[in-house]
């Protein structure tokens, strides 16, 4: 790392998404590998009519939350440490999270898409009325501009729950960290409920029977992430790091 005293928000965000790229690429990979082998598999056995892509979608969630973290333990640090600003820093993070979040969610776009087009080919009949595909902003896996919106919105708010979670950590000890753990973690949930993705999304509609027009989602999704990044980097500000010597 060159003269990181001088790195713009731009160039740590760069910095952190080239650091993560190989990754990322290597999980939207094997997630490939595992969906084509489970389907053929499957199809062999009987006749598919549940998304496979469904269950190899969860992976790539937490491995966000894990980046997110890491992100305070190394990069923020180093930077820091080297003179960087503190909004400097907070800025390339929040870059990254999105550049990283959409570049994902376009992956998983194109694995629902490709799913579609193999059960169509196959004349197989892709349920969305049950299990998880009958919860998503969309119900079909051609659909690439919702599947896509909200996979980035979901993808975001996991990346700043893991910068939360490393934050905090920072700020008080183990014990109260792990506390606070849920509470770092609950705007993702709540992101998750309202796209009507994974488990959250299974209670809000089946157990409480609260159905959101994409409107209503975004209402409460896209103030959910800002407020994310606003504590963030508030937490970013009282951070305490030992300049290098």
């Amino acid at each position: 790392m060159n003269n990181p005293g001088n790195q713009s928000a731009l160039t740590i965000a760069r910095h952190l998404v080239k650091a993560n790229a190989k990754y990322f690429i290597a999980v939207w990979l094997l997630m490939l590998l595992l969906v084509a082998i489970a389907t053929t598999v499957v199809g062999l056995l009987t006749t598919p009519t549940t998304s496979i892509v469904d269950f190899a979608a969860m992976p790539p969630r937490y491995w966000l939350l894990a980046v997110g973290i890491a992100a305070t333990v190394t990069i923020t640090r180093i930077y820091i440490a080297h003179g960087v600003t503190r909004r400097h820093v907070g800025g390339g993070i929040v870059i990254a999270a999105i550049g990283i979040s959409v570049l994902l969610a376009a992956f998983m776009a194109a694995t629902y898409g490709l799913e579609q087009l193999l059960f169509d080919a196959n004349g197989w009949p892709l349920q969305t009325d049950v299990g998880t595909r009958g919860w998503h902003l969309f119900d079909d896996g051609a659909q690439f501009g919702l599947v896509f919106t909200e996979f980035v919105l979901v993808y975001l708010a996991y990346f700043f729950a893991g910068w939360a979670i490393g934050l905090m950590f920072t700020r008080v000890n183990v014990i109260i960290g792990i506390l606070l753990i849920p509470i770092a973690y609950l705007p993702a949930v709540i992101v998750e409920a309202v796209t009507k993705s994974s488990w959250p999304g299974l209670v809000l509609g089946d157990v409480l029977e609260v159905t959101l027009p994409l409107a209503g989602a975004f209402a409460i999704a896209i103030p959910i992430l800002l407020i994310q990044v606003m504590v963030n980097r508030a937490m970013l500000k009282g951070m305490a790091v030992a300049a290098k010597r």
